[in-house]
């Protein structure tokens, strides 16, 4: 299997954007990326050295919950690797039978599988990165 790069973001929902934007601003220093891109859902923070951060969505009624006390649950998170390994990623998995589910972002391509809980792997490439 291709190497797997760093973890490049974990996607939250939250029940205020504004709100969250401030806290991971202010409190942990992240930088808002790539801010006229997808209408601002999600909204992207990271820091600015690693590039690894935190993708904002606003909760919804589908929104994954914890089960054992409600609270919002993590969406998924995501792998940076670069476009040739995506690829790679994709072939090596199609070839193993593991079904994932490839989407076009723009500025990133991704693939997206789930583990043995249901837990939403993402593996990203960025462009231009």
């Amino acid at each position: 299997m291709p190497p797997l790069g760093p973890l490049d973001h974990v996607a939250l929902h939250v029940s205020d954007m504004a709100a969250s934007v401030r806290w991971y601003s202010d409190v942990l220093g992240l930088k808002h990326i790539y801010p006229d891109a997808w209408d601002g859902v999600p909204t992207i923070l990271v820091e600015p050295v690693s590039r690894a951060g935190v993708a904002l969505f606003p909760v919804h009624a589908g929104a994954p919950r914890n089960a054992t006390d409600g609270r919002i649950a993590i969406d998924h998170f995501a792998f940076r690797v670069t476009t040739e390994s995506l690829a790679l990623w994709a072939e090596d998995l199609h070839a193993r039978g593991i079904p994932f589910e490839p989407k076009d972002h723009g500025v990133c391509a991704s693939i997206y599988l789930s583990d043995p809980d249901g837990h939403v792997v993402e593996i990203t490439a960025y462009r231009n990165a």
